[in-house]
């Protein structure tokens, strides 16, 4: 699912001394004081399954396996499968061709076809996000028949982490519920998606120069790129899609880590800025710090 994230404005000279608060080389933290006995640590993961990204900090797997609990954005094993799909129509007996000029419609008639090998009129009433998604499955499907060079991981980040933290005998939990993570990527607009399956050509490119930022563990190009609305990876609807959602995560965050020690693992596009986890939970009076280990990356 496509993420953004503001990026601070560096309008003063404090703001530049302070620095690092947002733009620290680092994708682990650990979060202490406020009066916790014991520290819990936060986590940014990026939703895809080439293995490159999986290329962790040593830090990581220690820190998570001394921890009580697991939490990710929504506890995938929590989602009731028939409300979720109700979830992806359209009310009120609208269809794609209401919503869309007769141009737009057929592209994306045209495009679905060619990506999904589906006619769009089994999906027609569908919200454009659940089309985005479906097209995107669709697309990891197919690389996933076509690489023969075992790039890809069987599951996305987020899953992989939870599969190691319930083998290890951790609970596992959500920040969110699906109510709230669904009521945000409903209000996508349709335009959003026209946008995504003309651009489709430059994703490749744009995913590799995230994936570049991500395994230099740069949360302040990831965030660039996720802000920037001409990228395909740009994000149109932030304060819905990321703002929103930080300040419901922080608050679950700081109400959850008292009573358990937890290994937060979000979206990486959730932590840096003003209104990103990082300083929001700074703001709550935790100490929020990178933790910084020697690692196997690769270039």
């Amino acid at each position: 699912m496509k993420r953004k994230i503001f990026i601070p404005l560096l309008l003063s000279l404090a703001m530049l001394l302070n620095v690092s608060l947002f733009a620290q080389n680092s994708l682990l933290w650990e979060i202490s004081g406020n009066g916790l006995s014991a520290p819990s640590y936060l986590y940014g993961t990026i939703h895809l399954q080439d293995k490159r990204v999986f290329d962790f900090n040593d830090s990581l797997m220690p820190k998570l396996l001394e921890c009580s609990t697991f939490a990710m954005e929504i506890n995938v094993d929590s989602v009731n499968e028939t409300r979720l799909m109700a979830m992806m129509f359209m009310e009120d007996g609208k269809t794609l061709e209401d919503i869309y000029s007769k141009k737009d419609y057929a592209l994306l008639k045209k495009a679905f076809k060619k990506m999904t090998g589906m006619d769009i009129l089994l999906f027609n009433t569908m919200k454009p996000f659940a089309i985005m998604t479906l097209i995107e499955a669709s697309e990891t499907l197919k690389g996933k028949k076509e690489d023969t060079s075992k790039k890809n991981m069987k599951e996305e980040m987020d899953l992989y982490l939870a599969g190691i933290a319930k083998d290890s005998g951790k609970k596992v939990i959500g920040i969110e519920t699906v109510d709230e993570q669904m009521a945000v990527v409903s209000k996508m607009p349709p335009s959003l998606l026209i946008a995504s399956i003309k651009n489709s050509n430059k994703d490749d490119k744009e995913i590799e120069k995230m994936i570049e930022a991500y395994r230099h563990e740069q949360l302040d190009k990831v965030l660039a790129m996720l802000d920037d609305k001409s990228s395909p990876l740009g994000v149109e609807f932030s304060d819905e899609i990321l703002t929103q959602r930080n300040h419901i995560m922080a608050d679950r965050i700081s109400n959850l880590i008292p009573a358990q020690t937890i290994f937060i693992a979000i979206g990486a596009g959730h932590l840096p800025g003003k209104e990103g986890v990082i300083e929001l939970l700074r703001k709550k009076g935790f100490t929020v710090k990178a933790v910084m280990a020697p690692h196997t990356f690769k270039k």
